[in-house]
This record gives structure tokens, sequence and C-alpha cells, in this order.
């Protein structure tokens, strides 16, 4: 009897993000993958951590996907304790950020620490490849993803096939192997990066590009669809000034080598007084470069672009096709076994009391999947798809149409989007709102009483204005969601 799961699950966790997925195909799994996995305070989502790796790697130390949206802490500081033990992952994707980039959030999450300051987070994002080295397994592969502006997205092309040696017990997550030849890392890329590279096993792949799984026989089933805003000169101007001021004041020397720089900067963290320290770096650096460059205005380094990575995970029609169904058949999708036995799940669940007991509430279950008023007569498929902007700067109207134009040919694609940055009303507004399909369902991942004034309450009036708030989703520390299909016949 075929039987197909997939389960998406937002986790409580507090200020950050941690999203995970698993697919599994008679009762055996297929796949695995996390998209981030840190908060702050850190301690608010321990316990979650815990909780993931108690029931998944005690059982299997594997994961078949790992994404990092950028390298913020909480959005990574959970996810060493997470992958601990030697647990392998087969990729890892992440934004190809320069060494000053990753310098400038150090000095941030340092700035914003103040005296809680993490080491093992402040050597994560100096030099994530090495801190993720050990566990890349065997045949492991490692993604960078820059970006690629004033490209779409390409549209869906079945006729496309993979020729890939996929394993027996799992699907596989790859990028076409044509694009991972001509990713290959250059000297200069190495450089840039300024990272514990494995040069045979990195590669850097542009964000018009996607990202396939397959079955064995190179069947496609699902693609993961990336966005990478481009930085703009001002933003890599102060990443660069910076970079400049924090290594003088780490005494580091710019010719060091990569390993020296990264221990003398670890070590002048330890020294370091939190946020006042850094807090004169940025002022210093932001007086000077608006002096050097009348180009470059305040409010573009006020708010600089941290590149983090939009991710758009769909089914393929090649899903149902693993059930023996024939989906070459113009007509595939009125299939009866289909309709009368695939189930969409809307799960909310709440961590109550001081033991936080976790209380599920099925929010909608549903086994007529097939949106039955839009896209009828060309078997529009509701698939459990989800659209993941994390910290993404969506707000100046030139970055919303990037946005948009990036992901042209998927706008209906997706039942769930993610509004950016915890409700930050620095990154979001109507502007992006007003053009989100009123189908969509919205979620916004926050910290209950968090020192930032998330979600903004100028965002929520905007949500409401725009009509989005009667399918909202908030997420915290104490509420999760979960979503996915079901076929079993």
């Amino acid at each position: 009897m075929p039987k197909l799961e997939q389960k998406f699950t937002i986790h409580p966790i507090g200020q950050g993000l941690f999203y995970t997925g698993v697919i599994k195909q008679n009762d055996t799994v297929k796949f695995r993958m996390i998209f981030d996995c840190g908060c702050l305070p850190a301690s608010s989502g321990a316990h979650e951590a815990e909780h993931y790796r108690s029931e998944v790697f005690d059982k299997e130390k594997e994961l078949d996907l790992l994404v990092i949206s950028h390298f913020d802490a909480d959005h990574i500081n959970h996810i060493k304790t997470l992958l601990k033990d030697d647990v392998k992952v087969k990729r890892i994707v992440m934004p190809f950020a320069t060494f000053e980039e990753r310098l400038f959030l150090t000095a941030r999450y340092i700035y914003r620490a103040d005296k809680d300051t993490d080491l093992n987070t402040v050597d994560f994002i100096i030099d994530p490849a090495r801190a993720l080295g050990p566990n890349l397994g065997d045949g492991g592969e490692l993604y960078l993803i820059e970006s690629d502006p004033q490209k779409p997205i390409p549209p869906e092309n079945d006729e496309h096939n993979f020729d890939l040696s996929v394993p027996e017990n799992r699907f596989l997550f790859s990028f076409d192997p044509r694009v991972r030849r001509t990713g290959q890392l250059t000297p200069g890329d190495v450089r840039a990066f300024a990272a514990k590279l494995d040069t045979s096993r990195s590669f850097k792949v542009k964000d018009t590009e996607k990202g396939i799984l397959l079955t064995v026989g190179s069947r496609k089933v699902m693609e993961f669809l990336f966005y990478k805003k481009d930085i703009g000169p001002g933003s890599e101007k102060f990443f660069r000034k910076v970079k400049e001021l924090f290594l003088k004041k780490c005494g580091v020397k710019v010719e060091d080598d990569n390993e020296v720089i990264r221990t003398k900067i670890i070590e002048a963290v330890k020294k370091m007084k939190g946020a006042m320290a850094v807090k004169k770096i940025f002022k210093t650096a932001m007086d000077e470069l608006l002096k050097e460059d009348l180009s470059i205005t305040k409010t573009e380094l006020e708010n600089p672009n941290t590149t983090a990575l939009c991710m758009l995970h769909r089914n393929l029609k090649g899903i149902f096709g693993l059930l023996g169904i024939d989906t070459t058949d113009r007509h595939w999708w009125r299939h009866s076994e289909i309709w009368h036995h695939s189930i969409c799940r809307f799960t909310i669940y709440n961590k109550i009391g001081i033991l936080q007991q976790r209380k599920e509430t099925e929010h909608w279950h549903d086994w007529r999947y097939f949106d039955e008023h839009y896209h009828w007569n060309e078997g529009f498929v509701q698939f459990p798809n989800a659209l993941l902007t994390s910290d993404s700067y969506l707000k100046a109207e030139v970055d919303v149409n990037a946005f948009f134009l990036k992901y042209k040919y998927y706008t209906d694609k997706f039942w769930l989007f993610q509004v950016p940055h915890h409700g930050s009303e620095k990154n979001a507004d109507k502007l992006l709102l007003s053009q989100m399909s009123y189908r969509n369902w919205n979620f916004i991942n926050y910290g209950v009483n968090n020192d930032y004034g998330h979600p903004s309450p100028a965002l929520i009036n905007d949500i409401v204005v725009t009509g989005h708030s009667r399918k909202m989703v908030p997420v915290n520390e104490f509420q999760g969601t979960s979503f996915g299909l079901d076929v079993d016949f």
C-alpha cells in the first residue's frame, strides 16, 4: 500500500528561527532538512533544540540538508549543539558572505549581546565553513549562494533530468552538475570568503539556479529556489571600514594568515568590554565614510543588507509519481486516488505551563487538497510549499521589485509566507504585503517581550490594512505550527 508523509515544522523557539522538514515514504525517512536554528536569548530555544535532537539524532545521525540563511546569532547559535556527537550533513547551503560582511556581523553581535557574548557563536560567524567542517559527511558538499541581480529564477521545466547517482535509502538534494562544474571556487573566491574551505567540495552557485530533490532514477520531487539580495556599494564600503577599525582594535594585521586572524579576534573579543567598544567602531566608520563619499546616505548605513537568503521549497508533481500515479497524463491531478486520499494538515501547538507541556490543536485537516476556485481547469495544486524570507530587507521599492522579479514565475506556487525579520518595520511594510496573494497564510516568528519591539505595531497595522490579518500565524517560544501532506491508499 503506497504511503507518503511530508511534514514541515516552525518550532516554538522565541526570537529567532528553527524550521525543519521531513519526508517519509512507506514509513521510512527519505529526506530530512533544517533551515536555521537559533534564538536570543539562547536559553529560550535550548529546550526545543534538545527536544529535536532526542527525537531525531539519537536515532539517526544523518541530516540531508542544512540551510543557513545568514549569520546572525538568533539564527545560528543552536546549530552546533544540534549537530553535536558527530551528526553528519550531506548538503549545506549558505550565502556567499565575504569576510568583511561576517566581521561586521561579529561586531554587531558583540554590540547587541553585550555581556552575554557567546564565543562559540563568534567563532561560527567568523568561519562557518570551519565550524561545520567536521559535520560534512563523506561525499558531502557546501553550496555558497551569490546574487545574480536582474534575473528571475527560470520557470519549471519537467523535461530536464539530472544524471546523478542517488543513494538507495535517501533522496538527494543537489544542483545541476553543470552548475557545480562552473561553480568551482577560484583563489579569489577563497580569499574573499576568508574561511577554511575544502575547495573540492565547495561550490559557488548563482541564485537563479535551482536546488533539486531527486529520487533513485532521477525523478524530481521538490525544488528549492534561493534569493540573495545584492549588496549596495555603500554597504560594501561600510563593511570594509568596520573591518579596518575592528581588526585594528583586535591587533590584527591584514596580511596575517586566516587562522591567525581568527585566533586573534577570539582573544580580543574575550577582553572587549562589550557593546560600547563596538558602538564606537560603528560610529567612527559611519562618520568617516559619510565624509569620504557624499553619495552614501546615513539611512543606507543604519540598515545595512546582511544578505539573508530567501528560500522557496515547493513540491513537484513527481512527488505523486512515487505513489505509482502516471503524472504524464494531462489530467493526472484528477486521479481519483489523489482526490480522495490526499490530506492536507495544518496544526498549531502550544507549550503550556512551567514544564512546557505540548498541546497540539488541529487547525484544519482537509481531504480537498486542490484549490477548487483557482485554476481549476489547469489543475492548480495547493501543495504545502513555503517561502521563507528570514531577515531579508524587503521595504524599499527597489528591493521589493527585485524580490518579485526573482520569483516572477512562482508568486502563486506557495501557500505560506514568512513576514521578514520577526515583523520589524525596518524590513517590510504595506508595499510588500499589498502584493502578496490574499490566499496565502503568513507567519511572524518573534520572541514574547523581546528587546527589539517585534513585531512592530506599524507593521501589524500594515498587515491589517492589506487584509492579511485573518490568515496570520504567530510563532514564538510558546506557540509553533506544523503543516504537511499525507497520501495513503
